[in-house]
């Protein structure tokens, strides 16, 4: 069952769709149990499905790889606690009822954890069908685990992503999920479900038309090409031809009428999406302005977050990772290289915090290139930017490999780095921009990391 059209009393202004779902009435015939429901191979499941080294075997892998599969497969992973990233799995499973099929990954349980990674090893193609901890991807079907041209069948929703979806009320990440997968299931072609399709299918009809066009040109240019006997033919042949050539002449016209109008429909769509894309930054940083808490609250905040007066640099990235969760992330390997550090605590806190302030307005708010960016910040802030490594660094793998950490299932380059005035302790801060999620992964926070000229200078 389907709903295409409704209609709200006292309602005037643009058409609003309703969200795509399974009707409860359906929902509570497939949770009574007493069915064995499915669509295609896929068997429907009202509830979400935990997996174990059993069922990741012989249940999910299995479907993820169905040709036959009709219905979508979400997967969630846990956290370190054992939650879910979204707020109710079971809600979201029984919403998704007949829609997808939800498996859950307990990251706690570090065998699970581990015949997953070998299901799904790292450096060959499948391995980028793998998520890490506490992220919801969607596999719809069509799944080749062999080359990565799946991947585009795939989506990816980190926690950060997941909750700010959520932000607008706790059901806004579910309703997300039922809009992407009620628009994809059960599509035929020559459905019509907007102007879209219309479109679509008028330009294959004049498609077909110019191609049936051309199949009978050719034809008779084949069929002219046997001799002619008399001058009375001769005449009739030249006839054709020329009618056969202005037909020719006429496609080709109406072939580049066809490139031209695309082209400039493609660039005014691109000037849109360019402009919307603004208007929607703009319309978020008012929205966060407008839910930023005041400086009362703001300074009740770094005094929650400040339980005690950093006393190295662990410290302080643990606290600027409390003051800005939705700016920043540390990774373990930061922590790491941060415990082996000593140094001017005064300079790193005021890198840290130009990295989640400074930097990241001019990353994700004013979107200047590369170059503006760096000499803004360090306009800003007095410290130097750069988002590359020098040539002969980046033609040493053993040194770029030392710039590689693993982020959400996929490995990130963290060569981007802000560097300390001291040449006396070399203090450096390694990132990566997840521009998807807007966020600041900081990789590395201590030594200056090893380049082709250390040697030369006497780093280690």
């Amino acid at each position: 069952m389907q709903v295409s059209h409704y209609a709200v009393n006292g309602f005037f202004g643009y058409q609003r769709s309703p969200l795509p779902s399974v009707p409860r009435v359906v929902r509570d015939i497939l949770a009574d149990g007493g069915l064995d429901v499915r669509i295609g191979t896929s068997r429907v499941s009202a509830e979400e499905i935990y997996l174990d080294a059993d069922t990741l075997r012989g249940d999910f892998m299995p479907s993820l790889t169905d040709r036959a599969r009709c219905l979508p497969i979400v997967l969630m992973t846990t956290d370190d606690d054992g939650k879910t990233p979204v707020w109710d799995a079971t809600e979201l499973a029984s919403k998704l009822v007949g829609m997808a099929t939800v498996y859950v990954i307990d990251m706690r349980d570090g065998s699970l954890v581990q015949a997953f990674r070998d299901l799904l090893p790292d450096r060959t193609p499948a391995g980028r069908y793998r998520i890490g901890r506490s992220a919801v991807m969607v596999y719809r079907p069509g799944i080749d685990l062999s080359t990565e041209e799946s991947l585009s069948a795939c989506t990816l929703f980190t926690r950060h992503r997941i909750e700010r979806y959520a932000a607008g009320g706790r059901d806004g990440f579910i309703n997300v999920l039922m809009q992407g997968l009620g628009r994809g299931i059960n599509a035929r072609p020559g459905d019509v479900a907007g102007i879209g399709d219309v479109l679509w299918l008028r330009s294959r009809a004049e498609s077909e038309r110019q191609g049936e066009r051309i199949e009978r040109l050719r034809s008779r240019a084949k069929a002219a090409a046997d001799p002619v006997a008399d001058i009375d033919g001769l005449r009739a042949e030249i006839a054709r031809l020329r009618s056969d050539a202005e037909a020719w002449e006429e496609i080709t016209t109406d072939q580049e009428r066809s490139y031209s109008d695309a082209t400039a429909k493609v660039d005014e769509l691109t000037r849109t999406v360019q402009r919307l894309e603004g208007e929607k930054r703009a319309l978020e940083r008012k929205a966060a302005q407008c839910a930023a808490p005041s400086e009362d609250d703001g300074a009740a905040r770094v005094a929650e977050c400040l339980q005690a007066i950093p006393r190295d640099l662990t410290d302080l990235l643990k606290l600027a990772r409390s003051i800005w969760p939705n700016r920043i992330v540390v990774l373990p390997e930061a922590m790491d290289s941060a415990k082996s550090y000593d140094g001017n605590l005064a300079e790193e806190w005021d890198i840290v915090r130009g990295a989640a302030t400074a930097l990241y307005g001019l990353l994700f708010e004013d979107d200047g290139c590369e170059g503006q960016v760096a000499d803004e910040f360090q306009c800003r802030t007095g410290y130097e930017l750069t988002f590359s490594e020098s040539s002969a660094t980046r033609a040493r793998v053993d040194l770029m490999k030392m710039r590689e950490r693993s982020y959400c299932g996929r490995t990130v380059d963290i060569s981007a780095h802000i560097k300390g005035r001291s040449q006396k302790n070399s203090f450096r801060l390694h990132f990566y921009i997840d521009r998807e999620n807007e966020l600041i992964v900081i990789g590395h926070a201590g030594c200056h990391m090893k380049t082709a000229g250390s040697q030369r200078r006497g780093f280690k």
